[in-house]
């Protein structure tokens, strides 16, 4: 079976997308667990997604899976931060019996 230029063309792409998809999943869930700055996450979320698109509509369809990557990235990176309880010095010596 011979490969063309076009679908070793489209096969590069696609991984090298694939792998900005995985990177920007990996950032947005390290920022909204680790209380980071999500600039960075916001912006490979949504060069993922429009390289996905350009894919899907100038190479070939297959183009999907990184915008799809791109996608979760970006709601995983707008998903809000969890709660930290913050110490309240007050409340602790209560719970101590100290009044």
């Amino acid at each position: 079976m011979l490969v063309t230029p076009q679908q070793q063309m489209v096969f590069f792409t696609l991984l090298s997308f694939l792998a900005l998809g995985t990177g920007a999943i990996v950032i947005s869930v390290i920022t909204v667990f680790g209380h980071g700055n999500r600039a960075f996450a916001f912006i490979m979320s949504i060069s993922a997604t429009a390289l996905g698109l350009f894919m899907f509509y100038q190479l070939d369809q297959i183009g999907w899976v990184p915008t799809a990557l791109g996608a979760l990235a970006l709601a995983i990176a707008c998903w809000p931060p969890r709660k930290v309880p913050r110490y309240n010095e007050d409340e602790e010596l209560d719970r101590q019996g100290f009044h």
